[in-house]
């Protein structure tokens, strides 16, 4: 091989784009998030039974998820899975209160665009345990609890500051079934809608473990 031809191959390889950084993703991430707040629901009691639509007034979350990717060498893209607990707070006409601590799995996909961009598809299922308390005409509230269940969809934009630290932001949407019960009275519950929230996420790891 002469010396041109050997120039020629050293351009051509200096010139070719280097493969994008593998997607790693080894994070907690600490968020709040506005919940859905419309639901439907239908009481049962001894006596009666009623069913029909109302809203919290307002409705957050504060959330802690662990997330791990499984990356390949030189892989922009990667499945996803995290898990995370959250604590809910709702507030419910005068002096009414809707609470929640929960367990969520969460399972998708990740893809980094650009070294410090990241974009998150992922899939929920969550169980929590509520409590509702009502308040009722007559002075005093109702006071119910139960369990839930809920799935939804959460899409998620992260811009990463620093090698270990990053923001982001996420939306989607959210179904929720609740079983409560109280004061010899039986509450179903469905909630669905909208959520969006922010978190800040710290990278204990940028080890990649690669599937061969």
């Amino acid at each position: 091989m002469n010396r041109c031809t050997c120039l020629v191959a050293i351009l051509a390889i200096a010139a070719a784009p280097l493969p994008a950084e593998e997607l790693l993703v080894r994070d907690l991430r600490l968020g709040v998030a506005v919940m859905p707040t419309s639901f439907t629901y239908t009481t049962t009691a001894p006596l009666a039974t009623a069913s029909g639509s109302d809203r919290l007034d307002r409705a957050e979350a504060l959330g802690l998820r662990a997330s791990w990717s499984w990356s390949g060498a030189g892989r922009s893209w990667a499945p996803i899975l995290a898990t995370e607990v959250i604590a809910e707070q709702a507030s419910y006409g005068a002096g009414g209160r809707f609470s929640q601590f929960g367990l969520r799995g969460l399972g998708g996909i990740g893809w980094q665009p650009g070294d410090d961009w990241t974009l998150t598809a992922l899939a929920l299922l969550g169980a929590g345990r509520p409590s509702f308390s009502v308040p009722i005409a007559s002075g005093g509230a109702l006071d119910t609890a139960g369990a839930s269940a809920s799935t939804g969809l959460l899409l998620g934009l992260g811009y990463a500051f620093s090698r270990a630290w990053s923001v982001g932001v996420e939306a989607g949407w959210i179904e929720e079934h609740a079983a409560l019960s109280g004061d010899g009275v039986n509450l179903d519950l469905a909630r669905s809608g909208f959520t969006a929230g922010v978190g800040i996420s710290w990278a204990w790891s940028r080890r990649p473990i690669r599937l061969e």
